[in-house]
């Protein structure tokens, strides 16, 4: 009950602040945690693409349990090295 709560107010936030990564960091979670997989991975590609470098790092570290998971290692290990080459770039 209260992952629903929680989840229709980080899909309120995202909607209304795409790049507002926790929302995308915490949805990822709640999917995660019910064991949907797919939206899991779904909501940390979303954050790999948002503007904040603190969890675009979380999310290389979540996008891999999940892939590995779904027996996706090089599909995991292409969004680590996305989220690593993020950083790279931002940091110059």
């Amino acid at each position: 009950m209260q992952y629903d709560m929680a989840l229709t107010f980080y899909e309120r936030a995202a909607i209304e602040r795409p790049m507002y990564a926790e929302a995308y960091c915490n949805m990822g979670e709640i999917f995660k945690n019910r064991g949907d997989l797919g939206a899991a991975i779904t909501c940390y590609e979303r954050l790999l693409y948002s503007m904040n470098l603190n969890f675009t790092c979380i999310c290389g570290n979540q996008c891999y349990v999940p892939s590995m998971k779904l027996g996706d290692a090089t599909s995991a290990k292409s969004r680590v090295n996305i989220s690593l080459n993020t950083l790279a770039c931002e940091k110059g």
